[in-house]
């Protein structure tokens, strides 16, 4: 039985769109920005979370491929920012 996910992810942007300038949304890439926060070390917190974003669930339903396709920002499968 063929299967589809929805996932809702409000304001979660993978690359702002040709007229992102005219709203104030140009470089506009919530996952990037996360990803590189999370491989700085600038979203550790300590007994929560540390080292780069772990989302293997996500990547492997296509987020790293949408977002490479969108930005040219990539993120591997062991959540280490491409970029």
């Amino acid at each position: 039985m063929a299967r589809a996910f929805l996932f809702v992810l409000d304001s979660f942007g993978i690359g702002g769109a040709a007229d992102a300038e005219r709203y104030g949304d140009t470089g506009s890439n919530t996952f990037g920005h996360i990803a590189r926060a999370c491989a700085e070390g600038r979203a550790d917190r300590e007994g929560l979370r540390k080292g780069p974003l772990f989302v293997p669930n996500m990547l492997s339903l296509g987020l790293g491929h949408a977002a490479k396709t969108a930005t040219g920002f990539s993120i591997d499968s062991g959540g280490e920012a491409q970029l």
